[in-house]
């Protein structure tokens, strides 16, 4: 009888993880999912930070998110470019590559939110390679990568990448275990 209480349970995770809402990094501010871009020295290429709002999560919007980048290049003209983030908001804490958080006076309604826009401008061609993927990923101090509801309940969520100079398949987020879940997966665990 627990193995099938289990089963059912994980059935019905796997149901609900189509509607699965993720904080990830676009070429546009408009949320489509194109997250790579080439970067050479001396033009400017704006990345926009945003979360994906899944069908039926959030339907009052968000009042805020906490995540980190991690892979995110070093920032200064010693290390060979610069990276200037713009937010939505001027309630912000932490730093993008160790812990950050951000929170609107009014809840942020989907399906897409901006969170806001990180200029980088490469000065030396070794600053940024081929490949070079950046992920969201959870903060370092509170360990978590979660947006917060209308109620100031944070729901943790999926993490998406961005990929610079892209040679090959570049992709937004890969799919968790639930998403690729089925009743036959399950069936399999026992």
């Amino acid at each position: 009888m627990k193995k099938l209480m289990v089963a059912l349970m994980m059935l019905a995770i796997a149901s609900f993880a189509g509607a699965e809402s993720w904080i990830g990094m676009f070429d546009n501010d408009m949320g489509e999912e194109i997250c790579f871009a080439d970067i050479a020295v001396g033009a400017p290429v704006p990345v926009y930070v945003g979360a994906v709002i899944g069908e039926g999560d959030f339907p009052y919007g968000i009042t805020a998110a906490e995540f980190r980048v991690e892979n995110l290049p070093q920032n200064g003209y010693e290390f060979g470019g610069l990276i200037t983030p713009t937010w939505t908001s001027e309630v912000t804490v932490g730093d993008l590559d160790w812990d950050f958080s951000i929170a609107w006076s009014s809840p942020q309604m989907g399906p897409f939110v901006l969170i806001g826009q990180v200029d980088f401008l490469m000065l030396d061609p070794a600053w940024i390679g081929a490949d070079h993927v950046m992920e969201v990923m959870a903060g370092n101090t509170c360990d978590c990568l979660v947006l917060v509801d209308d109620q100031f309940v944070a729901f943790e969520v999926g993490g998406g990448m961005f990929t610079f100079n892209c040679t090959g398949e570049c992709v937004c987020i890969i799919p968790t275990a639930t998403q690729d879940s089925s009743w036959g997966s399950v069936k399999a665990l026992f």
